[in-house]
């Protein structure tokens, strides 16, 4: 799903977007995490705040290439600090904490744990938004369901050569527990060009793109899962996708959004239907962001 941005005129307006970070950027401060102004997510704000009350009708190409990263994290980091409790558990506090270091472009980050941290309270947020029962708890996420438990590893890569490294971790999580398992697997920094956006023609081709960009990552990939993950108790593999872009030559940004689900394990039919269920979930939820 790809959800276009104007200038002006997006789905929430730019002074809509920087009132509901304002928001979610005084729940962090309240739960007692300090957000220096050296901070990325004030990064963000500074520039958001600049394009919807200062910039002109017009900006420059860095400018908005630059923007179009920001509104990706701006929109995920309000969802996260959206879908909290008023007094958040020890183990949401622990990765929220995380939220205001590392990089503000992922492109120039040197170690995964802050985009994991993020990923995880992002998969959190959709799922209790959509009113599932899930906790923030060892591997990382756990879903309670009518028939029991899945427990869910996300891992974000922040290159394509950590991969493999990422998602023996997330087995090495799931193992511990007997509960079926799924991992989920962020591509947002492996299958787009290196500090730049996702470049299309046109935007009906952009549902397209993303969908062959991640098949074939997954393709290029299937040996090294089948031997990673081959008789254990995951039962799939989620890749999900939210890529800045834009359309060339006429300059429309968008964020494409995907989720791609590798069945790897039979688990049996009560564990494969609630796999399935979050599944269609979380394609649902991104695709409307």
């Amino acid at each position: 799903m790809a959800d276009l941005i104007g200038r002006k005129d997006e789905v929430l307006s730019f002074e809509e977007q920087l009132a509901r970070y304002r928001t979610a950027l005084s729940r962090l401060v309240q739960f007692g995490i300090s957000v220096p102004d050296s901070s990325r997510l004030r990064g963000y704000e500074k520039r958001l705040r600049w394009i919807t009350e200062e910039a002109g009708p017009y900006v420059t190409q860095f400018d908005a290439d630059h923007i179009a990263f920001d509104l990706r994290e701006i929109d995920e980091v309000s969802a996260i600090l959206e879908s909290m409790d008023e007094v958040p558990s020890q183990a949401a506090l622990r990765l929220l904490r995380l939220l205001p270091k590392g990089k503000e472009l992922p492109d120039e980050e040197k170690d995964s744990r802050v985009r994991d941290a993020q990923y995880e309270l992002y998969l959190y947020s959709v799922l209790s938004s959509g009113g599932v029962n899930v906790a923030l708890e060892e591997p990382d996420l756990v879903v309670t369901t009518d028939v029991g438990r899945v427990q869910i590893a996300a891992k974000r890569p922040i290159s394509s050569r950590r991969f493999d490294d990422r998602l023996r971790s997330a087995i090495r999580q799931v193992e511990i527990k007997r509960d079926p398992a799924v991992i989920a697997l962020s591509l947002d920094h492996l299958i787009r060009p290196v500090n730049s956006l996702l470049a299309v023609p046109s935007p009906s081709v952009i549902n397209h793109v993303i969908e062959s960009l991640v098949s074939s990552f997954v393709r290029s990939q299937s040996a090294a899962i089948a031997r990673r993950v081959g008789h254990r108790g995951v039962g799939a593999l989620f890749f999900t996708a939210r890529l800045p872009g834009r359309t060339v030559p006429d300059n429309v940004s968008f964020t494409a959004t995907h989720l791609h689900v590798e069945r790897v394990n039979a688990l049996g039919p009560a564990s494969d239907d609630a796999i399935r269920a979050i599944a269609g979930l979380i394609r649902l939820h991104i695709s409307e962001r």
